[in-house]
């Protein structure tokens, strides 16, 4: 019951959970919102409450909401890069 709780939608480990099985249901913000330093500390603090198979669903989630901000960072450098292009004489 405890794992339910942990990653419904509005739990600590939703998001992560969600990244990990739906990925299309969590929207830019959501990635964006999500602090992977505060998720996996407590993810490794609770890790006894929960399978290995679940830990390692968590992960993955993790993982992937780690992906798609590298992504959005990348998109926005790019952005900018372009921007600098463009207003720089030559």
């Amino acid at each position: 019951m405890e794992l339910a709780k942990l990653i419904a939608p509005n739990g600590p480990w939703g998001k992560a959970w969600l990244a990990a099985h739906w990925e299309r249901k969590l929207k830019k913000q959501d990635y964006l919102e999500t602090d992977l330093r505060t998720l996996l500390q407590s993810i490794s603090l609770r890790r006894s409450l929960v399978s290995l198979r679940a830990t390692g669903h968590l992960l993955v989630g993790a993982c992937k909401i780690y992906v798609k901000k590298c992504t959005f960072f990348e998109e926005e450098a790019e952005e900018v890069r372009t921007a600098l292009m463009m207003a720089s004489p030559m």
